[in-house]
């Protein structure tokens, strides 16, 4: 099942939130080490604040034990020019569900409630260029690479290139 997030899910959105820092460091610009010292009113204010209707925020998704497994959140623009556009941030699937299509779920689930807004036009991403699997998965929904963006992000060990890509809606 796919829902908002809300805020009494804050417990399970950082438990979901570290695991995904700790599994998967490069795909994310945060760190483990910086999110666990943030209290869970915070998580709970960041689940409470992204929530804009009419679609905005983050959209967990529950198995069958209405765990938390995976989730993305969906960002509406501010700026008034780029009012068109939306972005996909934080995609994550926990190890133990993946290759399950979780991740093409919770896309098609955004891209759904995308629809219903005429006004939105695009979707933009960011991807780590190292992270081979998202963007295979990426390239499958029907995004389109449309810039690399080199020393997008600075590690200790070097630097991280990143793709953008859009899906026109």
């Amino acid at each position: 099942m796919i829902r908002l997030l809300i805020p009494n899910d804050a417990a399970n959105y950082r438990q979901l939130r570290l695991t995904a820092l700790s599994s998967d460091p490069k795909s994310f610009l945060s760190s483990v080490e910086s999110e666990e010292k943030i209290p869970l009113e915070n998580f709970a204010n960041k689940l409470f604040r992204n929530a804009t209707p009419p679609i905005y925020g983050y959209y967990g998704y529950l198995n069958e034990k209405q765990e938390l497994i995976g989730c993305i959140h969906l960002a509406d623009e501010w700026i008034f020019k780029r009012r068109h556009i939306v972005t996909f941030n934080e995609l994550y699937v926990s190890p133990d569900f993946r290759r399950r299509g979780i991740a093409a779920e919770l896309i098609n689930h955004c891209f759904n409630l995308l629809k219903t807004i005429p006004a939105k036009e695009q979707v933009e991403l960011h991807v780590n260029s190292e992270n081979h699997q998202a963007i295979k998965l990426y390239q499958k929904l029907g995004f389109v690479q449309v810039a690399t963006l080199p020393k997008a992000v600075k590690e200790t060990d070097g630097y991280q290139d990143e793709h953008l890509f859009i899906y026109n809606i």
